[in-house]
């Protein structure tokens, strides 16, 4: 469920990804679904991360050494944000997690930690690993608007995965972040707006098995080794499907177990 690159010539050496990721590139994983996480140990005083984004309405979350949880809007293309300074000497733990889901931002590339003077990466965090919580579901999910204030429409500003019931289930239990496959809007056999399935317009399982939102190309699912496996799985799908009145009845079962095949 998440993956970890341990070796002195790797970006990303001691990172955790908690999540789906593309891997295609090992040293620069790229993600897009909500709640897409790294975690790390680190000794330092400071600590930055780089990384490349596609889309500039992208928003993250993050959490040093357990103390309250900040946010920061990002720029397109690569860039460095600064995450802690003046940290006090010691091993520091950080939390980094995109709020955004790939429906509403493009995909986002890690492109590693950095660190003020002598810092450096030390061994990774250590998670219970009693659950591998997968949620699959709609707005409700992703955190669609549930950090604005009312009346507001919606923007990627007012959307945390942090805050979703999601990652909150996880983080109180003590378990690594949760992987969120969730899409605002969506359901399992039609969408928000449509009579029926659409072509134009695809519900849940035509998405379910990407590693990236928006690529068809993306390994997803089936590429999670084993030992990464989710042992948990929420769905939260439906309340779309009855935006109008029950949908089809044979239509909406068959779409549920053909989710619950991938």
């Amino acid at each position: 469920f998440w993956k970890t690159f341990s070796g002195t010539e790797t970006i990303t050496a001691d990172v955790k990804f908690h999540g789906r990721f593309d891997y295609t590139n090992p040293t620069a994983p790229r993600y897009s679904w909500s709640g897409s996480s790294m975690s790390a140990q680190f000794n330092g005083n400071s600590i930055s991360v780089t990384l490349n984004e596609s889309d500039a309405r992208v928003y993250y979350a993050y959490v040093i050494d357990d103390q309250p949880v900040k946010r920061f809007s990002v720029l397109a293309g690569t860039n460095v944000y600064s995450l802690a300074a003046d940290l006090s000497n010691g091993t520091h733990k950080i939390l980094l997690m995109r709020e955004s889901e790939g429906a509403q931002a493009g995909p986002s590339q890690f492109l590693g930690f950095s660190f003020g003077g002598a810092g450096q990466l030390s061994s990774p965090p250590e998670y219970p690993n009693k659950y591998r919580l997968e949620f699959i579901g709609d707005s409700i999910t992703a955190g669609f608007g549930n950090i604005g204030v009312m009346p507001c429409g919606f923007t990627t500003a007012t959307e945390s995965a942090y805050w979703s019931f999601a990652q909150q289930t996880a983080l109180l239990l003590g378990e690594a972040p949760a992987a969120n496959i969730s899409i605002s809007g969506i359901g399992v056999y039609r969408n928000y707006g449509n009579a029926g399935p659409s072509v134009t317009d695809p519900s849940m399982p035509f998405f379910y098995s990407r590693s990236l939102t928006g690529d068809s190309s993306s390994a997803g699912a089936s590429s999670i080794p084993p030992a990464m496996q989710p042992t948990v799985v929420i769905v939260n799908l439906g309340i779309n499907d009855f935006w109008n009145g029950p949908p089809d009845q044979t239509g909406f079962i068959s779409a549920y177990v053909e989710l619950f095949k991938t």
